[in-house]
This record gives structure tokens, sequence and C-alpha cells, in this order.
């Protein structure tokens, strides 16, 4: 039993070097932000070169390849390491990077951005991983939810150099925060869970002390052996497909599912590599590449309250909030585009669809963009969290790749107002049904959330926010 003292020692510890590998992870969000948003600023420069429907597929295409991400991190999690499977993921947003900058060729671009798409999606999948083992319980939440504030600066990199330079200097841009990447994760351990299943104990007890800085040994000790638990019982059945189909990590894969298709039913991708055309041909304020712009600014500063608010709410609240703010939003802009298309938008309201946009991206980065990857990461124990992982991961980017190829035809058949309208429907709809489906993991360590979706039961302690 710990003592008092004990207690005290404990909270001295440091999470200094923690949130160092997080910035470091985070550079990988970076290079999946700009990979996202690179076609924004590039699909206006290459009209004359590319028809309406490969335009559409160069935006897209990065989505597809980012269903094989996940894949390709499964394979790897387990034989190269956490540690080397995010290398893997960082190489490929290089390998991207380089086949894109010599050519306007159509079948290189589409290959360039394949690759791309595969480090992006496996890095929505395995960084989360990562990140949410090397996490205590209590910065867990908050820690996973900046990713979308990287995301979002990646964007804010396309958005602000893109219209103002040449292709190719938007290319080396787009590579230095992947090149950033390779340099300091270097000086990062590799997670102890994976040293833990190894049985390289004392590698473990070095990286864990290296994440959590001065604590006790009582301390040390007592996670490791909530660890090494969590890591007998996926040993006790290795059978991970007949794993996911018990009731705890099938109803957890249920749960995720419908949280990813909330976080690509928002439009999110979709607008993200469309905006500069989309607003170019709105009556607008500001011209169509500022909005980008200023979106991203505000996503970027918005983002760094998103892990207060988890801290101060719980994922399940941030969420809900968030989700039903895009919906509001996304209104906003369906508004505007159907008077603009009616020839009703007079001046008076040419700030709605900057307003909108701007709003739209805030509460999209307290909950609805970066929570479903982190709920994913903790909600399944680690002996199907690769599989359950790859799933999400796959079914993420294949929701993606349909919805940002349907909002590329729609947009040049019908116009931004059905685009926006079908969203805020859909996303209003669909986030009243959070409420009663998603669990509240606030204060639970890793093993109690997966007892609580096992049994239905939510253990009482102590430490849990009321």
């Amino acid at each position: 039993m710990e003592t008092e003292n004990d207690q005290q020692i404990e909270e001295l510890g440091s999470r200094t070097r923690l949130y160092l590998a997080t910035l470091s992870v985070n550079f990988l969000y970076v290079s999946a932000g700009s990979t996202q948003a690179w076609t924004s600023p590039t699909l206006p420069k290459l009209v004359n070169i590319l028809t309406p429907d490969e335009a559409s597929l160069v935006g897209s295409l990065y989505s597809f390849g980012a269903a094989f991400g996940p894949i390709i991190g499964a394979l790897c999690l387990n034989s190269l390491g956490r540690k080397g499977t995010l290398y893997v993921l960082g190489g490929c947003f290089l390998i991207s990077w380089i086949i894109l900058a010599p050519t306007y060729n159509v079948y290189v671009l589409y290959v360039g951005r394949f690759i791309g798409g595969i480090g992006v999606g496996g890095t929505l999948s395995c960084a989360a991983m990562y990140l949410a083992e090397v996490a205590d319980k209590k910065s867990r939440g908050p820690i996973n939810s900046i990713n979308h504030t990287s995301l979002a600066l990646g964007c804010l990199i396309e958005y602000a150099v893109g219209p103002w330079t040449s292709y190719l200097t938007l290319i080396l841009v787009s590579g230095l925060s992947a090149i950033l990447f390779f340099i300091t994760f270097f000086f990062i351990p590799e997670s102890f869970y994976y040293l833990l299943i190894k049985e390289r104990k004392q590698e473990a007890i070095e990286s864990l002390r290296w994440f959590r800085g001065n604590i006790s040994e009582i301390s040390v000790q007592k996670e490791l052996n909530e660890i090494q638990e969590s890591i007998r019982i996926r040993q006790e059945n290795k059978d991970g497909w007949k794993t996911m189909l018990q009731r705890g990590p099938l109803i957890s894969l249920c749960i995720c599912f419908y949280l990813l298709t909330i976080e690509q039913g928002s439009g999110n991708t979709a607008i993200v590599g469309f905006a500069q055309l989309i607003f170019e041909e709105a009556h607008v304020a500001v011209s169509g590449a500022m909005i980008p712009i200023i979106g991203s600014v505000a996503i970027f500063f918005a983002g760094l309250l998103s892990p207060f608010i988890v801290n101060r709410f719980s994922m399940k609240i941030a969420f809900i909030f968030s989700s039903f703010g895009v919906a509001f939003a996304l209104g906003l802009m369906a508004i505007f585009f159907y008077l603009d298309s009616i020839g009703k938008a007079v001046p008076a309201v040419s700030f709605l669809p900057v307003l909108g946009f701007v709003l739209y991206k805030v509460f999209f980065c307290w909950g609805c963009g970066p929570l479903p990857w982190a709920i994913t990461a903790e909600l399944f124990p680690l002996k199907v969290k690769g599989l359950a992982t790859s799933l999400c991961g796959i079914y993420y980017s294949l929701i993606g790749f349909a919805v940002i190829e349907l909002t590329g035809i729609y947009l040049n058949r019908s116009g931004p107002t059905l685009v926006f309208t079908g969203l805020f429907f859909f996303l209003t709809i669909t986030t009243a049904a959070v409420i009663f489906i998603l669990p509240d993991t606030t204060g639970l360590s890793l093993q109690e959330v997966h007892d609580y979706m096992q049994s239905g039961k939510r253990p009482q302690k102590s430490d849990v926010k009321t």
C-alpha cells in the first residue's frame, strides 16, 4: 500500500520529457496536415493541366492511400516497434514530396499523393497509439487532443505559402516537418509497453522513468505491474479476430466507427482540400485564398485550448459540444451560399462564410477532429489494439475518400450550397446519438477502461471526475 509520502513523491514527477516526445511526434501530424491541404493552393495552379475529374482524384487519392497506412502500421508495430513504425511513416511523407517535386504529370501526381496518403493514414492510427501508451492517465486525453492543432499548422503552412510561391517552393516547405521529425524523434525512447511485450524489462523501466521524470520506485513498479497485467491478458488469447468479437472490443469498434463517421461526415478533409476553390467563386468579404488562412490561424490558437477543454469537461462532453458547433458553422455557410446562388447575398452578409469557416475550424479542433482517435487509442485492450487501430484507420480513410470524391463532384455540378446543407443535417442528427452511445472514461486507467467496456459497469474511483 502506498504511503502519503510515496504519493507526495509521485506528485513530483515531471511531464517535461513526455511533452517533448509529444512535440516530436506531432511533426508527423504537421506533415499529415500539409498533405491534406496541399491541393487547396496547388489545384488552381494546375487548372490548365488537369481536367475536373483528374483534379478531384488528385484531391481525394491521398485518402485512398491512407487506407493502407494502418495496414502497413499493423505489420510494423510488433516487428519494428512503435518507434520504427513512426520512422516508416515519416519516410512515406518524404518520399511523397520527392515524387511530387519534379513534374506536373498526372500519373506521377497520383503516385505521390497515394504514398503521402499512406503516411497520413498510418500517422492518424499509430501516432495516437504511441502517445496513448507513453502518457499517464491524467495527461492521455489532453496530449492526444492537440494533434489537430498540429494538423491545422500543416494546413496553415500550405494556405499561407502556397498561393504566393511556386509549385516547387511549396513542396520544399512542405517537407520540412518530416525532416524535423526524423531529427527530434531520434532522442525519444521506445514505448515501454512495446519493450515489456518483447520482455526487455530493464529497457522498459528506463523508458518509463524517462517519460515520467522524478517518481518513486513504488510508482514505477505499480505502473509496470498494470502494464504487465494487460500484456498477460493479451497473451492468454492471441486470436485477435476471435477476441475482437467479444463484447468489449466489438462494442468499442462500433463506437469508434460511429465517431469516425461523424468526423469524416463533417466534411473537414474535403473542405481542407478544396477550400480555395470553394471560396474563390463566392462573393465574400475577402479573397478566396485568405479565408483558409484566417481559418487555420484561428484553429491553431483555438487548438491550444483543446487540452484544457478536454481536461476540464471530459472527452465525451468536448466531442458533443464540438460536433454541434461544427454543425452550426456548416449551417451558416449553407445559408450564405444559398443566398449567393439566388443573388441575395448582399454586402451585409458577406462576412458569413469567413465567420462560418472560422467557427467550423475552431469547433472541429476542440473535439470532433482529434478526439475520435484519442478515444480509439484507449478503448481497446492491448491484445486487439493493433487490429482495431488498423480496422479503424482503413474505415476512416475509405469514408474520407468517398466524402472527398463526392464533394468534388457535387461542387462542380451543384455548387457548395447542397454540399454544406447535406453536411449540416448529417452532423446534427448523428451527433445527437453520441449522448447515448459514447461512454465517459475520464480518470480511468487503460485497464479500467477495458474492463468498463467488457462489463458495461463503470469502476468507482475516488479520483474520477464527477
